[in-house]
């Protein structure tokens, strides 16, 4: 086993680093956004809310646009969606540094993303880790799942400097220069490349015997269950996110120090995926994914016993 978890690595171990920088780039949005809030609210007089509400409709196309991009990816091969969905990222995003005072402008700028967002998602990048990865598929996938924890380290520290520098305009063209300069590049060249040689990660007989029709997958109880579970967990987690730093600003922090939090929390974050894709190579996934969400009631007992009066 050992030896073939090696021989997967060796023949697609840039796949997996592409991935995760891919990953990082298509998570960074969400990460950053509570950077923008106060100066969009100073330049234009808008809410919080109404900032917000551009990205939670993208949010919401997205989540549609995902089914699409994912049935794309298993039939054409990740890497033909991957690289024109990077062109295509990085001109959408760019237009948010076109914003005015118009919110409809904002609003519709990204509902437009959102028709480019899915072609760059996490379930996009590692349709082909999948493919690749048998024996080492959980530490595959957290390696590149990590790129969400790289993005929300980096991220908010090198976009809060442009904004401090240059203004939030020049803020949002991370994303499009990030795409276009470093992550195009590095796909063209490494990610998913065609194999020489045997395949490595093949499905077994008991694999194949076992195929089930789509259709019968997603009305599963177990299918149901996660899909649940996911929703709730992220609206939670980008709640979060999204207005950690305004929140912690307004709590009396400075702005550079509930930057500093917030990277230190991403830094946590990658630890955390490393530690849980070793473990699901090892142990029951059922039984690490129960340990990982009840993790977080931990942080929430102990904040609100501490809250509590005496």
């Amino acid at each position: 086993m050992a030896g073939s978890a090696r021989a997967e690595w060796r023949a697609s171990w840039k796949t997996v680093a592409v991935s995760s920088l891919g990953i990082s780039l298509s998570t960074a949005h969400v990460y950053t956004q509570g950077l923008f809030m106060a100066p969009l609210e100073q330049a234009f007089g808008w809410t919080r809310a109404e900032v917000s509400t551009g990205p939670f409709l993208l949010g919401i196309a997205g989540g549609f646009g995902i089914l699409f991009s994912g049935a794309l990816a298993d039939r054409f091969t990740a890497r033909r969606i991957i690289m024109p969905g990077l062109l295509l990222f990085a001109l959408t995003m760019g237009a948010l540094s076109l914003a005015s005072a118009n919110l409809w402008q904002w609003y519709a700028t990204w509902m437009v993303i959102a028709i480019a967002q899915p072609l760059v998602t996490p379930a996009v990048w590692t349709t082909a880790i999948v493919t690749r990865f048998a024996t080492s598929r959980g530490l595959a996938l957290a390696v590149a799942l990590a790129g969400t924890g790289l993005s929300s380290t980096l991220a908010p520290i090198l976009i809060e400097h442009l904004i401090e520098a240059y203004g939030w305009r020049t803020g949002y063209l991370f994303y499009p220069l990030f795409a276009a300069l470093v992550i195009l590049p590095l796909a063209a060249l490494f990610y998913d490349r065609p194999r020489i040689g045997p395949v490595v990660a093949r499905a077994t007989p008991a694999q194949k015997a076992a195929h089930v029709p789509l259709g019968t997958v997603m009305r599963s109880a177990p299918f149901l269950a996660l899909l649940a579970a996911s929703i709730l967990f992220a609206l939670g987690l980008m709640a979060l996110m999204a207005h950690f730093v305004p929140i912690a600003s307004e709590a009396g922090l400075s702005r550079g120090a509930a930057v500093a939090a917030f990277s230190f929390a991403g830094l946590c974050s990658i630890a955390g995926r490393l530690t849980t894709g070793y473990l699901l190579d090892r142990l029951s996934s059922t039984l690490v994914a129960a340990v990982t969400f009840l993790l977080p009631l931990v942080a929430v007992v102990a904040a609100f016993i501490s809250s509590a009066p005496d």
